[in-house]
């Protein structure tokens, strides 16, 4: 925002007010999450099941697929505290996939 509003005042226009971008950042910061560890498991995922397998590292699939896991655990409480059902949806699915590769590494 601040750069943003040093570029408005070189072009002399009046300053934009950014009051609420903090708490809309706060508010968004659930969903960015769950799709940013969704993104990073199907990812992961596809390259892991289709590189050669001298090639995979196990400590670094695990220590991925546990931070993973939490992510989702803690956005599916999140989701579920704020009964948001397609959100929900989504990370069971992929919350699934994860728990069912757990045992596997």
């Amino acid at each position: 925002a601040r750069l943003f509003n040093s570029r408005e005042a070189l072009f002399g226009r009046a300053c934009t007010e950014y009051t609420n971008l903090q708490h809309l950042r706060k508010k968004f910061e659930p969903y960015c999450t769950m799709w940013e560890a969704v993104d990073e498991w199907l990812r992961s995922n596809q390259r892991w099941m289709n590189e050669p397998f001298f090639q995979l590292d196990a400590e670094v699939i695990e220590s991925d697929t546990t931070a993973i896991y939490r992510v989702l655990v803690k956005c599916e409480k999140a989701f579920e505290a704020q009964r948001l059902d397609g959100c929900l949806r989504v990370v069971r699915a992929i919350l699934g996939q994860v728990s069912q590769f757990r045992p596997s590494v």
